[in-house]
C-alpha cells in the first residue's frame, strides 16, 4: 500500500520481532509498505487436462491459487502463485485439480518499506507487525504527539497505553484515599 505525498517525510512505526516498538523516518516518499513471510513455501498443483491425462506443476511462493481460464478457450482453471499466472492460458485443468503444500511458508514475517532511494527490511512480531504510517510532522492515528529533547523534537506515544496508565494510577489513588 502506498503512503504520503512526494517529498513529504514518512514515518513507519512497527513492532519488531524482539517485541520492541520502533519508529523509523523515511525521506523517499511516497513509500509502500508490505508485510510478507520471510521464506516462500513449495506447492504442487495438480489436475486433469482436456486430454484426460493427469498433470502436475511445482512452484514456490506464498499464496497458491487457481483462476478461471477465460483467455484461451474459457475452459478449466490455470495455476497462479502470488497473483501471477504460472503458465500460458493454454495450460489448464478441467477436473480433479488441487494444491498440495510440500513446504509451508515460514511463519516469521518482515516489513518491507520501499520508495525513492528507500529499500528497508526488518523482522516484525506477528503476522502484520502492527505497523502504522504517518506523513509530514504528524504521529500515526492512535498516537499522541509530545515534546521531546531528542530528534526530531517530539515523540509519538500510544494514546490507549497512556489512557490505561492514567486509569490504573487513578484507581490506585482512589484505593489509597478510600
Amino acid at each position: 500500500m502506498s503512503y504520503c505525498n512526494i517529498d513529504e517525510k514518512a514515518f513507519v512505526t512497527y513492532t519488531a520481532g524482539t517485541g520492541e516498538r520502533i519508529r523509523r523516518e523515511f525521506a523517499g516518499s511516497p513509500i509502500s509498505v508490505s508485510i510478507t513471510p520471510t521464506s516462500p513455501g513449495s506447492f504442487r498443483f495438480y489436475g486433469i487436462g482436456d486430454d484426460g491425462l493427469s498433470y502436475e506443476l511445482f512452484a514456490t511462493g506464498y499464496e497458491p491459487s487457481y483462476v478461471l481460464n477465460t483467455s484461451f478457450n474459457g475452459r478449466g482453471y490455470t495455476p497462479v502463485m502470488d497473483g501471477v499466472v504460472l503458465r500460458s492460458a493454454s495450460y489448464y485443468y478441467v477436473s480433479g485439480y488441487g494444491i498440495d503444500v510440500i513446504v509451508p511458508p515460514t511463519a516469521k514475517h518482515r516489513i518491507h518499506v520501499t520508495g525513492t532511494g528507500v529499500d528497508f527490511y526488518d523482522y516484525v512480531a506477528g503476522d502484520n507487525g502492527n505497523y502504522k504510517v504517518s506523513c509530514g510532522d504528524g504521529c500515526p492515528e492512535g498516537f499522541c504527539r509530545c515534546p521531546s529533547s531528542e530528534y526530531p523534537g517530539y515523540c509519538c506515544l500510544d494514546c490507549s497505553a497512556i489512557a490505561g496508565s492514567i486509569h490504573a494510577i487513578t484507581n490506585e489513588l482512589r484505593g489509597r484515599n478510600g
